[in-house]
């Protein structure tokens, strides 16, 4: 929630140490923000912390071949909300309509701000055309949902639940934000 100016500089200067490896990319940033199966048409998601966004902007100006703006820096270190991400597949464009995220600590139930949902054809979809003989699911959907800070415990074992289809199905994950 609240990083040091070493931790800052980190984040920023992390791509410098790293920038010739893929896989180091994949499993120095990803990996500890991702949750949920990742292979094959399940839902899996990632969370968004402001180390890993502070990490993203840097890398994103600096393909640009520009410094990260200090303005942005403190933009993201003012965050008030944790921002979480769940992927999910399905059939229809709008397969994904009603679809909802919370988090549960215990017993507590924390709801998003904003949520938000982005539906796209499926990299299966693609696959199914190609090949003839998989059939995956045409649609992929991306549900962003904004937690602040203030309603929940960012040291503690959570559960984050993707409520599908009005509350007659749900995905959930398991994540410990302390880690």
């Amino acid at each position: 929630v609240s990083l040091t100016e070493k931790e800052v500089q980190g984040a920023i200067n992390w791509e410098a140490g790293n920038k010739d490896s893929l896989k180091n990319i994949f499993d120095n940033i990803n990996s500890p923000y991702l949750f949920g199966e990742i292979a094959g048409p399940r839902a899996y998601g990632y969370i968004h912390t402001k180390f890993s966004s502070l990490i993203f902007l840097s890398q994103d100006s600096a393909r640009r071949y520009e410094s990260l703006k200090r303005s942005d820096i403190e933009e993201t270190l003012k965050a008030k909300t944790l921002s979480i991400a769940v992927i999910d597949y399905g059939e229809g464009r709008d397969f994904a309509k009603n679809y909802l995220m919370v988090l549960k600590q215990g017993k507590k139930i924390i709801h998003p701000v904003r949520v938000d949902r982005k539906t796209k054809k499926s990299i299966f979809s693609t696959i199914s055309k190609i090949t003839r003989t998989y059939e995956g699911p045409q649609f992929e959907t991306t549900v962003s949902a904004d937690f602040p800070y203030s309603e929940f415990d960012p040291n503690a074992k959570t559960t984050i639940i993707l409520i599908r289809d009005q509350g007659r199905k749900e995905s959930r994950f398991e994540v410990d934000f302390s880690r």
